[in-house]
């Protein structure tokens, strides 16, 4: 698929579904005017007419953007690249969300699946990958909810949800 649609459906899923409507609760909680100037259409129709070229130069994205505003920041500013809005999860859940990603990760139904492989099981210790820990602890959750439960139980709308004590005595 060529850059450019791919940059069209980023544009109309990721951004739409995702980023702006984070972006947009969190800076409406805080009363804070967020990225405006650059989502009015008049700004999208020209920035969508420019050549691809104008977007990205080599490995630098956003290079007509970061053009325009090179006299007015400093390089350093300039060459970092995007960041991301991080969840906090460690200062959230503390010691419990290690304790938690490793009953769920090491436990047997998780071992038994045997989807996660020796390279990714031992990140559950690692608090420099506590994003990626995070995700596999919701899927191996989702999958003991719902792939492992008899389909009996997933009939019933009152059966009760997973537990965290479920997987100690799995």
């Amino acid at each position: 698929m060529p850059l450019q649609a791919l940059l069209a459906v980023d544009a109309s899923t990721f951004m739409l579904d995702d980023v702006l409507v984070k972006v947009g609760r969190t800076s409406m909680m805080h009363s804070l005017e967020v990225r405006c100037p650059l989502l009015d259409h008049h700004v999208l129709e020209y920035v969508a007419s420019l050549p691809f070229s104008s977007k990205l130069r080599g490995n630098t994205t956003k290079w007509i953007r970061r053009e325009v505003v090179r006299d007015l920041l400093p390089p350093s500013i300039l060459a970092r690249g995007t960041q991301g809005f991080g969840v906090p999860l460690e200062r959230w859940f503390g010691e419990d969300f290690g304790r938690l990603a490793r009953e769920v990760l090491f436990g047997p139904r998780a071992r038994a699946r045997g989807w996660l492989g020796p390279r990714e099981a031992p990140g559950a210790r690692a608090s420099t990958r506590v994003g990626q820990v995070w995700t596999h602890v919701c899927l191996e959750l989702w999958a003991q909810s719902y792939v492992d439960r008899p389909r009996e139980a997933a009939a019933a709308p009152d059966a009760p949800a997973w537990s965290v004590r479920s997987t100690a005595a799995a």
